[in-house]
């Protein structure tokens, strides 16, 4: 992303061309760097890009460019090679006699990919939307050896379901990887893993559900995250966004050098489950996965020498005249804390509390009794309670329309504090959602929380919502749930609008079959209001339906 970037097209073998006349297969580079790409210099490890619906196989380019600084910083001959594949911009979300052809030409880049490098090199796969799908739907196919992958990364990719099944090849199309996938122990890639990344809700193309994979036997290294749920990422992401964002690449790349300068081959399944988990899901520090360093045993003569032992917590050692060895042994204990002292002055708030009396749990009303009740006050802390934490758990709070709008308001402050500092953290347990929302409001302003579901809970698991506020003790506040009708609104419109355009279509052909019907008996055309009537519309097929469905759960 700091010099101009460079695609060099790759031409595949004549009959893969001649099979595929509309697509490519490129290698991104720049500078001195695709200079040698020119001359045939690809010694990294291999990387496939797959685009999406009307994707381009320029969208490579972060991830590329930032592989290839970062190999650059890091001192390290295990960089990578980005391959991309140009689908001429194909829209195969709409149609899907186009993805039968993608697979089969992602299949032949593969082989390709691998002809090109004097060693076996195993390939990472990385897709974005429906190259997502593609990646999967790769394996479906009899002659590919799942052994030439190494691990596949899929960005906002509908695996649980077609966007819109718009024709009965995109329905197969997922009946078929899904038989695939269903069985992955006895297919030989059980140990690949699978990482679904989804946007959240910035994300109105593709829904968070969608991008869970519902693997009947799910691998221990398998991650289904959200971008706003990646430690260092924390913001949800578009569509098309979620390609480039800086703190994503910047993730995938990190967690792909730790992978490789490990040595993937060498590894264990625990070593490269705690690397993935380390990165999408758990970091608390740092850039890269800690790697401890090995000391070599070293084993002291007791023969020579004095040994002396110093137990005091300071000490220091002197002696004149030393005739002889004298080995000083300071004490190792386990379960010891270090902590680094900073070169400044360094602000730590802490507060000892009773757990009991700073969880709330809270339970809100119905659906039909949110229609018409006023805000309900969560929390409200005054001033000289001095309060740090507070943990919120809002019980039963499940299902598309069990949204609702927290409202933070900072009331009154300290003089001389930084007035509204903290944080909301919002879980969601049953898709390990984790978002955070930074408070930093002037005096009587407020710091709106949408919390809504993104992901509908299973049965038998826990349906409660936490929320957990690290406050400034200097400053009061009030919490309050409101229940806006346009957050519900959304959620439908995300889950059932695009049902919409399907049913509109079918209610006026039966209204035009309703047509042609009276006329055959009564010899004329009647309006379309008066067939309106005869037959069920939007609202009572799936409107009422829906509505009824969620209330009873």
């Amino acid at each position: 992303m700091f010099e101009y970037p460079e695609y060099l097209n790759i031409p595949l073998k004549y009959d893969a061309t001649k099979q595929f006349p509309r697509y490519k297969l490129y290698v991104y580079g720049e500078g001195k760097y695709f200079e040698e790409l020119e001359k045939g210099k690809l010694l990294g490890n291999p990387v496939l890009f797959i685009p999406g619906n009307a994707g381009s196989h320029r969208q490579v380019r972060s991830l590329g460019s930032v592989a290839l600084r970062m190999g650059h910083s890091l001192h390290t001959n295990a960089f990578f090679n980005f391959f991309a594949i140009d689908f001429n911009e194909e829209i195969s979300a709409l149609y899907g006699g186009t993805l039968k052809d993608q697979t089969e030409y992602v299949f032949a880049c593969i082989k390709h990919i691998q002809s090109l490098y004097s060693s076996e090199k195993k390939i990472i796969l990385i897709g974005h939307s429906m190259g997502g799908v593609i990646a999967k739907a790769v394996f479906s196919l009899s002659s590919f050896n799942p052994a030439d992958i190494s691990l596949i990364i899929t960005l906002a990719a509908p695996h649980k379901e077609p966007v819109i099944a718009a024709d009965t090849a995109v329905v197969n199309f997922y009946a078929r990887i899904r038989e695939t996938w269903k069985y992955r122990n006895k297919k030989g890639f059980s140990d690949i893993p699978v990482i679904s990344i989804g946007g959240g809700q910035r994300d109105i193309l593709v829904r968070s559900d969608l991008t869970s994979n519902n693997f009947q036997h799910k691998n221990v290294r398998d991650i289904e995250v959200l971008t706003s749920s990646i430690p260092g990422v924390w913001v949800s992401t578009d569509h098309l966004a979620i390609v480039w964002c800086k703190q994503l690449v910047l993730t995938i790349c990190r967690s792909l050098y730790d992978l490789h300068t490990r040595n993937v081959k060498q590894s264990s399944a625990s070593d490269i489950e705690n690397i993935l988990k380390h990165h999408y899901l758990s970091r608390s520090s740092g850039t890269f996965y800690p790697q401890v360093p090995s000391v070599p045993a070293i084993t002291f003569s007791t023969s020579g020498g004095d040994w002396i032992e110093q137990e005091s917590n300071t000490w220091r050692f002197s002696r004149s005249k030393v005739l002889s060895t004298i080995h000083l042994l300071v004490p190792v204990t386990k379960n010891d804390n270090v902590l680094v002292v900073a070169s400044g002055i360094v602000d730590i708030l802490g507060e000892r509390y009773n757990s009991n009396d700073r969880t709330k749990h809270i339970k809100l009303p119905s659906l039909i009794q949110r229609m018409l009740s006023p805000p309900v006050r969560l929390l409200s802390v005054s001033l000289p309670e001095q309060s740090v934490f507070y943990s919120i758990i809002v019980s039963e709070s499940y299902g598309v329309f069990e949204s609702v709008e927290l409202q933070l308001e900072t009331r009154l402050c300290r003089a001389g504090s930084v007035v509204g500092q903290g944080i909301i953290k919002v879980h969601t347990p049953w898709n390990n959602e984790i978002s955070y929302h930074y408070i930093r409001t002037v005096l009587g302003g407020i710091t709106s929380v949408p919390v809504k579901a993104h992901f509908l809970p299973p049965p038998n698991s826990n349906h409660d919502i936490v929320v957990e506020l690290i406050l400034d003790p200097e400053c009061s506040i009030v919490l309050t749930a409101k229940f806006p009708l346009n957050l519900i609104t959304n959620q439908f419109m995300k889950f059932y609008g695009i049902y919409i355009a399907g049913y509109a279509v079918a209610l006026l052909l039966a209204f035009l079959a309703g047509q042609m019907y009276f006329f055959e008996s009564h010899g004329s055309f009647p309006s379309l209001f008066k067939v309106f009537g005869q037959y069920p519309t939007f609202v009572t097929l799936v409107g009422i339906p829906s509505v009824l469905y969620h209330l009873m759960l």
